[in-house]
């Protein structure tokens, strides 16, 4: 659910129709690899919510990193790989999908319900 202050600014957004909309000939920059990648649309939107606020965007490694750990926990859990199978299924050493294996879960709760 957004932030108090980011439901205020989306509540005020204008939303032009389809024939007020720029072409992406006339847009450039960071404007228009937003409008390539999600449409001028919610570019538009985008570009009121920030109004002009530089934004950083992580890249997606981790997120990336955690999906792979999880599919290769869920692999050898289901007891269908071994760990050599599993280091050539996802091209890494057996010592890394050792190592992974080897570290907690991140969805289990400890002993007192809370995530670690």
């Amino acid at each position: 659910m957004p932030n108090r202050h980011l439901r205020q600014r989306m509540g005020d957004l204008v939303r032009l129709p389809e024939a007020a909309w720029p072409a992406l000939s006339e847009l450039s920059g960071d404007m228009l690899l937003v409008a390539e990648l999600v449409g001028i649309e919610r570019a538009l939107l985008l570009a009121q919510v920030f109004d002009g606020t530089p934004i950083r965007l992580y890249n997606m490694r981790t997120w990336i990193r955690r999906h792979r750990d999880r599919s290769i926990r869920a692999d050898y859990d289901s007891g269908s790989y071994t760990v050599i199978e599993l280091a050539r299924k996802y091209h890494l050493s057996d010592r890394q999908i050792s190592n992974i294996l080897g570290r907690p879960d991140d969805r289990q709760l400890n002993l007192f319900g809370e995530k670690d």
